[in-house]
This record gives structure tokens, C-alpha cells and sequence, in this order.
């Protein structure tokens, strides 16, 4: 096994080099902008270390004789970082975008959108150091920093349908954010980018009402299709999408979906008000977690922390709950719950420099 440590500090010394890069780093994949020094980080699967390594040797090879010269001259120093979840909230009392520490504590109330006249439903790793949100509402993406400020990704009057979750692709540095019944797709400069639409009628993976998305870091984005009771698989690793599969839930009505770091398909139900896992290999669907109406009802969306745990949001008991890979609820009280955590739309792990 490649030594983790060897890895960090082959990962640091990209610094020098002009382009974007991705490396994965304790179950992590890190995205490093070394024109904005900033790592984004995504749950991420399928980077093996070995891939990595030839990677990040490869990409160094590139960086010429100067920045070679460079790199044996000055120690690397490795710059500190900060994990944090962030929560969207799209309730009348609070549209806005909260940040809280990795113990589920609160951190910071970033930005409250209700005088843009918008709900935010979906987050995304943006670059310099910000994110994104796509908002229902006024219909658009936002570019947003950790100071209460907002400046527009995208907006026209093309986007303008029921808009839900946004993901960030990194296999082609893309963004995708559902639209009705299709899913748009935009550059990392926030251009919408027509010809790699996902439409409604890319059989067999035909939406009805998709809402939360999940990418993977080798090309797949997964849909949960709430009307039409299935999640979608979607290959997304070069300019026209095609469907991969597209798998019956038998009724469940998923909301949020990720692609676990242990390989299982995890999803929140509307039909039962619960988190199920299903296995792509044996299309096994199983119910991990039914706490109960007081618990969990409504749940949205669903995001894997660095330890493997996983948060479901409960949107009518304003909450996060946490609970491990077999669904064991962890604690006795909600992970999350105070006067921001408000009709939760959407949850992301983020990881950057300080």
C-alpha cells in the first residue's frame, strides 16, 4: 500500500504546476486549483492509490525543468484545511446556507437569500474558495464565498423550469442541476452548455421529477427520480450523456442519493420515510433506517461524512440525523437541529484551505 503520507506530499508539490487536479486522500478526492489554492472536496469512489500515484508523477513530469528546480530548492509546507458540512435551507423562516463543524456543531450562517426572493435547493464545490447554489424561485446559480455575498453563475430565461439539486461532475470539470424534468449542464466559467443536456427522454432512463444527484469520480451521475420511482445512471465521462441503467425501487419515491465510499447505492424515501441502500451488483434494496415519523419524515438529502457515517435530512422535523453504513442511528438526539437546519434541500461535505 502506497504510504498515505508519501501521497500528501506528492499532493502538495502540485502547487507549482498551472492546472487543475485531482487526487484522493483518506477516502476523499480532492480537487486542487492552484490558481485559487483551494481543496474541494467530494464523496467520491472507484481511485485506486496506485492510479493516483501515476497521476501525480505524471502531471509533476509536465510542470517543466523550472518548477522541477523549484521543487528541490523550498520545503514543502503543508497548509492547513478545514472540513465543514454546509446545509441548504429552503423554508419561509430561513433561505439561506448554513456551515457546520464536522461534530455536527454550529459553525457559521453563511448567507440568507430570502430578500433574493429564492430557495436554495442544491449545493456544489465551486472555485476561489466558494460554492454553489442552484435556487428555485428566481431560477438560477449562484457563486457564493463564506462572506455573505452572492455573485450570479448562471442566469437566463432558458433556466427557468422547477429547479432542484446541483452537482459537480469532475471527470469533465461540469456542473449539472435539474431542471423540471431535464438536467442542465454548465462550464466551470458558467456557460450552459446546450449539446450535453440530459433530457427527459434518454431511455431507458426517462425522468419524471428528478431532484438530488450524486457524480462519481469516474464518470457515472446518479439521479433519484422521485415520480417515477427509479435511480438513474448516467454516463457523463464525455460531451453526450448516456443512460447506463436505470433501477426500480418499487415505489419508494427517492429524493436524495449517493454513491457510498463502500460502493452501495444509499437513498431517502418519501413512501416510508426512510434511508434504503441497494446493491448494483445484486439489485438488492434494503431498508436500513425507519426511525419513525417523529424522527425522520419528509427525508431529503443524504451525504457521506470523511468517517463513513452518513446524514439523512428530515425536512418536516427540521433535522439531520446520523447513522453508520448499516444504518444504526448514532446518538439519541438529532446530528443537527436549530433555527437554520429549516426544510433542509440539500447537504455537502466541504473540504479547503484556510
Amino acid at each position: 500500500m502506497i504510504n498515505f503520507y508519501l501521497l500528501k506530499s506528492l499532493t502538495l508539490s502540485l502547487r507549482s504546476c498551472s492546472f487543475k487536479s485531482f487526487v484522493k486522500l483518506s477516502g476523499k478526492l480532492y480537487r486542487y486549483d492552484t490558481m485559487t489554492s483551494v481543496f474541494k472536496t467530494i464523496t467520491l469512489k472507484h481511485v485506486k492509490n496506485i492510479f493516483t500515484l501515476s497521476f501525480i508523477v505524471l502531471n509533476l513530469a509536465a510542470c517543466g525543468s523550472d518548477n522541477k528546480k523549484k521543487s528541490t530548492e523550498e520545503e514543502v509546507v503543508s497548509t492547513p484545511t478545514k472540513t465543514s458540512i454546509l446545509i441548504s435551507s429552503g423554508d419561509g423562516n430561513h433561505r439561506g446556507i448554513t456551515s457546520y463543524n464536522i461534530d455536527g456543531s454550529f459553525e457559521n450562517a453563511i448567507i440568507d437569500l430570502r430578500a433574493f426572493g429564492s430557495n436554495p435547493m442544491g449545493l456544489a464545490i465551486g472555485g476561489n474558495g466558494s460554492f454553489l447554489t442552484s435556487t428555485n424561485g428566481a431560477d438560477s446559480i449562484l457563486e457564493i464565498p463564506y462572506d455573505n455575498t452572492y455573485e450570479f453563475f448562471y442566469g437566463s430565461a432558458v433556466f427557468n423550469g422547477n429547479v432542484y439539486d446541483i452537482e459537480y461532475g469532475p471527470t469533465l470539470d461540469y456542473y449539472y442541476a435539474v431542471e423540471s424534468a431535464n438536467i442542465e449542464v454548465f462550464s466551470s466559467a458558467g456557460d450552459r452548455l446546450s449539446t450535453a443536456i440530459i433530457p427527459n427522454n434518454l431511455a431507458p432512463c426517462n425522468l419524471g421529477a428528478p431532484r438530488n444527484m450524486h457524480a462519481t469520480d469516474d464518470g457515472f451521475l446518479y439521479v433519484a427520480d422521485y415520480n417515477n420511482n427509479r435511480i438513474h445512471k448516467f454516463d457523463v465521462s464525455n460531451h453526450t450523456p448516456t443512460c447506463v441503467d436505470s433501477f426500480d425501487v418499487s415505489g419508494l419515491r427517492p429524493y436524495g442519493v449517493i454513491v457510498h465510499s463502500n460502493e452501495l447505492i444509499y437513498f431517502t424515501s418519501w413512501t416510508d420515510d426512510a434511508v434504503y441502500t441497494l446493491d448494483e451488483g445484486t439489485l438488492t434494496l434494503t431498508n436500513i433506517f425507519e426511525p419513525g415519523l417523529t424522527i425522520l419524515r419528509d427525508p431529503t438529502a443524504i451525504a457521506e461524512l470523511p468517517d463513513g457515517t452518513i446524514m439523512a435530512a428530515s425536512s418536516i422535523t427540521d433535522s439531520i440525523e446520523l447513522i453508520d453504513e448499516a444504518g444504526v442511528r448514532q446518538g439519541v438526539a438529532p446530528f443537527i437541529q436549530d433555527i437554520y437546519s429549516l426544510n433542509i434541500t440539500d447537504i455537502e461535505v466541504l473540504t479547503r484551505e484556510l
